[in-house]
């Protein structure tokens, strides 16, 4: 048997490892806008710098180019496809921060799948999410900001091809989609209330989500008042209850996580 540890100490099994143009003024950038600490800095091969930095409880690495391996830094890609999300108690406070230190505002600071933050580039290129994370099911849906009980709070397009639907209005509109865990089916984060495209069999139709409070309250005034309750689902996001109402008509019962 291996002797060997899993990982190094204070590494975590997955550890990201960037590269940058500037090593020295990354490390300074990350510093004062991040509270960056650094634990190890080295020459490596090609004779450049590998620094090894800590943020909260996570050491990650960075490096300047390697061009010989095909490693470049997002200014001279002009881009990049990797993103790094930092989970820090007071997220606007920690974007103006970057931003002062010379940061480039992607999205403003928002409310977002259970978290208040925003996205921001680095002046190396890099491109950051800070997040700070909502308690989980306390918040009221009045007590979210431009959100009422009866609300729109979603919506989906229920159609047989949604990679065909994604791709329609995608063009059409410019939405950000986001592919869900669902094969066909993506999120549209862009836009208001957000909203969903769903691959289903059948004739396509669009399903309304209504906001509410408390689901099964709302859905025993549903009976009452003459109208079905088909099914009520709980999931990562929050819940909803399939409902029929005395006509006939199909809507939804919605409550969302604190954020969403």
């Amino acid at each position: 048997m291996s002797t060997a540890t899993e990982r190094r100490e204070g590494f975590t099994t997955v550890t990201p490892y960037i590269t940058v143009e500037n090593v020295e003024g990354f490390i300074a950038f990350a510093k004062e806008a991040l509270g960056a600490i650094e634990t190890g800095r080295t020459r490596h091969g090609s004779g450049g710098t590998h620094c090894e930095l800590r943020i909260g409880d996570t050491v990650f690495m960075l490096a300047d180019e390697y061009a010989a391996e095909g490693v470049f830094s997002p200014e001279t890609l002009g881009g990049n496809s990797v993103s790094l999300m930092i989970y820090v108690q007071d997220s606007e406070s920690v974007y103006a921060r970057a931003l002062a230190a010379g940061a480039t505002a992607v999205r403003p600071i928002g409310i977002a799948h259970g978290a208040r933050g925003g996205v921001l580039r680095d002046p190396f290129g890099h491109r950051w999410f800070v997040q700070t994370a909502l308690e989980a099911d306390d918040v009221p849906v009045e007590d979210v900001a431009g959100r009422r009980f009866g609300d729109i709070g979603y919506m989906t397009m229920e159609v047989a091809d949604g990679e065909r639907a994604a791709r329609f209005y995608g063009q059409l509109f410019g939405w950000e989609l986001h592919e869900s865990p669902q094969p066909g089916s993506y999120h549209v984060a862009s836009i208001t209330p957000p909203s969903g495209i769903h691959h289903r069999p059948g004739d396509p139709e669009f399903r309304i989500f209504f906001r509410v409070d408390d689901i099964e309250a709302t859905a025993a005034r549903v009976r009452e008042l003459g109208g079905e309750v088909l099914s009520t689902n709980v999931y990562e996001s929050g819940g909803n209850a399939e409902c029929v109402d005395d006509q006939g008509l199909r809507f939804d019962l919605f409550r969302p996580k604190p954020g969403y």
